[in-house]
């Protein structure tokens, strides 16, 4: 269940660390804090520059023992008629990683604990992955 105290802090992720991390801690977040992060549906949405940037403010603010869950997009391997990869037709998606722990690791101190393929996890979970 959602904390009865929680906040909903409106903020443009793109504009910076400096306007985002300035929004929250005015909402009375308190940096000293452990934190878990949620980026669930948003890294790529955001271009490679600005995940960085978004990665390496999360690092400023998080005390020892927060954490990062997030979702990160591979490139994908089906293609189009037009050879195009499938994933790309949405013209949303701007950045797609074959491997988060590099761009984890030039954010700071973060290590990789878990990563799990949807196919993975799929067929843990015993669904199909829907094409």
């Amino acid at each position: 269940p959602v904390p009865p105290d929680a906040k909903l802090v409106a903020t443009d992720l793109s504009a910076g660390a400096v306007r985002w991390s300035a929004d929250l801690v005015a909402a009375g977040f308190d940096p000293p804090t452990p934190t878990t992060w949620v980026l669930e549906g948003i890294t790529s949405y955001l271009s490679q520059d600005e995940v960085d940037v978004l990665l390496a403010g999360i690092t400023k603010l998080s005390a020892p023992g927060s954490h990062v869950v997030a979702t990160w997009i591979r490139p994908a391997k089906d293609t189009d008629a037009d050879g195009q990869p499938i994933v790309m037709k949405s013209g949303l998606h701007r950045t797609f990683f074959e491997d988060p722990t590099a761009t984890l690791a030039r954010a700071g101190n973060w290590r990789v604990s878990v990563q799990e393929s949807i196919e993975a996890a799929a067929a843990r979970l015993g669904v199909a992955v829907p094409t």
